[in-house]
Formats: C-alpha cells, sequence, structure tokens
C-alpha cells in the first residue's frame, strides 16, 4: 500500500509538470495548432471588462493575463475575477509566459518581466527599439523590435545575441531547437541560427511583411501583405509552393497535418494542401478579419469584427459553432483544453467552456 502512494504521488507530479502555459501560437515554432478532444456547444462561463482593448492574445497559466493600455491584468480563470493590475508605462505588447514570469514589451524599447503572482516587477532589460508582439519562449525569450532586430535573451533578461535587418520587426519569430524565423518590413524572411543568430538564410518578398512565420520539422510557412502564402523548405529556403488570395494575410498560417488554414482582411479563410498548396476549401465569413485562426483539434476558431467567435472543422471548413461577444474582436483567441478566452476591442474579455457534444 505504502508502494501504491508513492506510485500515485510521481504520477501527480509528473502531471504536474507536464502542464505548461496556454500561450498564443501553443509553442515556438507558432504553429497554431495541437492535438485535442472536440469542442462543441460552448457556453460562457463568465465576462469581465478590463477598461480597455486587448493589446494581444490572452494567456493562461494558473490564472489568465492580458494586456491593455498601460496596464497587464491578472484575471481568476475560473470567474474572471481580477486579482491584480500593475501599470507598464508605454505598453505595447501581449504578455507572455516565462518560468512563471509574465512579460512584455513596450512602445520605448524595454521587455519587462512581471510576477505571475502579484503583479510586482522582477527585471526589466533596454532592447533598443519599441516592441509590438509578445516575446517568443523557447528556454529564453527571443524579442523583435521596430529598430529591426531579433534580440535573444534568457529568462533573467540577459542579452545572449542580436541579429539585425533593414527595417523594422513588428511580429515575434518563431523559434525550434535549431532556428529562428522572422519575417521583417525590410521584404526578406530571414532564417537564423538559434544559438548565434548568424544567418542560414533568407528570402526577398515583393514587399514588406507584418506577420510571424511558422515551422515545422521540413518548412518554413510565410503570409503576406498581398494575398500570398509560401511554403520554404526548411534547410535551403527553396520556395516549394506559393498560392494566392484577395487581400492580405492577417496572422500566422496554422498549420495543420494535412492543411495550412489562414485568414485574409475581407474575411475568407482558407486552407491549402500542406505538401502542395493546392486549395481544399474556403469560407466565407461575410466581414472583416483583423487576426488569425488558431486550432486543436478537429477545429480552428476565430473572431471577426462584428464580435462573432467562430468555430470552422479543419478539414472541411464547414462552421461548427459560434458564438456573439458584443464587441470587435481584434486579437486572436486562446484556445485550451477547456476554454476559449477572447477579448474585445471594447475592453470585454470572455471565457467559454465546452459544452455537451
Amino acid at each position: 500500500m505504502k508502494f501504491r502512494s508513492i506510485w500515485i504521488c510521481l504520477a501527480i507530479c509528473v502531471l504536474a509538470a507536464c502542464e505548461g502555459p496556454d500561450v498564443r501560437g501553443y509553442d515556438g515554432t507558432k504553429a497554431g495548432w495541437i492535438e485535442g478532444e472536440p469542442f462543441s456547444n460552448p457556453s460562457q462561463i463568465w465576462s469581465v471588462n478590463v477598461g480597455g482593448g486587448l493589446l494581444g492574445t490572452p494567456v493562461r497559466a494558473k490564472n489568465l493575463f492580458v494586456s491593455i493600455e498601460g496596464n497587464v491584468v491578472c484575471l481568476d480563470r475560473e470567474d474572471g475575477h481580477e486579482i491584480w493590475r500593475t501599470a507598464v508605462a508605454d505598453l505595447s505588447s501581449g504578455p507572455t509566459i516565462a518560468d512563471h514570469q509574465i512579460v512584455v514589451g513596450t512602445q520605448n524599447g524595454k521587455v519587462i518581466a512581471l510576477d505571475h503572482a502579484d503583479g510586482s516587477k522582477i527585471w526589466e532589460t533596454e532592447v533598443g527599439g519599441a516592441v509590438l508582439d509578445a516575446p517568443t519562449v523557447d528556454e529564453g525569450l527571443f524579442v523583435a523590435t521596430f529598430r529591426g532586430e531579433v534580440v535573444f535573451l534568457t529568462s533573467e533578461g540577459v542579452v545572449i545575441w542580436r541579429a539585425r535587418t533593414a527595417a523594422p520587426i513588428v511580429a515575434s519569430p518563431a523559434v525550434d531547437s535549431h532556428s529562428v524565423a522572422v519575417a521583417s518590413r525590410d521584404g526578406h524572411l530571414y532564417l537564423m541560427n538559434r544559438e548565434t543568430g548568424q544567418l542560414s538564410w533568407q528570402w526577398a518578398a515583393p514587399n514588406g511583411l507584418d506577420q510571424a512565420p511558422a515551422l515545422d520539422a521540413d518548412n518554413v510557412f510565410l503570409g503576406g501583405a498581398d494575398g500570398s502564402v509560401h511554403a520554404f523548405e526548411r534547410t535551403s529556403g527553396k520556395l516549394k509552393w506559393s498560392t494566392s488570395s484577395p487581400s492580405a494575410v492577417v496572422s500566422t498560417p496554422v498549420v495543420f497535418r494535412t492543411h495550412v488554414v489562414y485568414s485574409v482582411a475581407t474575411g475568407q479563410t482558407f486552407a491549402v494542401d500542406r505538401s502542395a498548396g493546392r486549395l481544399a476549401w474556403t469560407h466565407e465569413s461575410g466581414e472583416g478579419v483583423w487576426d488569425g485562426p488558431v486550432g486543436r483539434g478537429p477545429i480552428v476558431v476565430l473572431g471577426t469584427d462584428s464580435g462573432v467567435v467562430r468555430a470552422l472543422n479543419i478539414e472541411s471548413g464547414k462552421s461548427v459553432w459560434e458564438f456573439k461577444t458584443g464587441g470587435s474582436i481584434k486579437r486572436q483567441p486562446l484556445f485550451t483544453e477547456d476554454t476559449v478566452y477572447v477579448g474585445t476591442d471594447q475592453g470585454l474579455v470572455v471565457a467559454l467552456g465546452r459544452g455537451k457534444p
């Protein structure tokens, strides 16, 4: 009986250790899709007004964290009540989570880490340019600056390396154990060595790039302001395929097992074959979309300009369910195992729980 208790305790510890934070794109690769059970017939668990439109996608660990103009706010994940609020001057990015720290960037070129429990400042580091997107976390912090640099920091805020491009970078890089991929407004996609920042290859687009790329084991995927999505061979940078669509791609493409899914500003969501770029399906929302979808299991969810959260079947593009929030959604939802969190431009944060199939 004693040994059985020990094994139960060990199993609980292992499970607890495996439960990581829920962040935009799920991990540093920004692939935006993971395995999961069907999420159907959602109902509202809670909603709360935080006093301003969100600067980025919410993130979740023990609690939920959002950034609004001038403040980082911690909300109880179960009922939405406010736990703490910390003022941050010139705050310009959404939050991310690194080693029990809530990390944000500012317009005046700082990266700031707050204690997740009480919001007190742990450290700040000057990176030399405005940080407009939440840093990417992968055994350290990868920061994109409006000065045109990628800066790699330790989780204690110590600079490891810097790599410069010729124009501002507005979206954080995609990162894995080997590489860092980043798109710059100089019109280039760059693949860099993760450990040193040294350039592996670059590709020139017809115009500037504002969206983050996504990585998988063999490819780099990138959406452009001209409505195109490109797939590149990971090692060489060779262009494998390109697609076209009627308006700007608004976010990082979602990389599913068989498809690449993306949304454009005029409201269409497209899925193309992952290996060849052939069109698989199109969904027309009939309204503008400010940010792209995120996927878990058999569906992707996205928010629209009129405040609708819509779920689409990732294989067919058919609408599975929708929920009206009553505000304009300009940031990608956070899609966790049990809850979809979404913020509106009017400051409302809504938690939707899984319903019965």
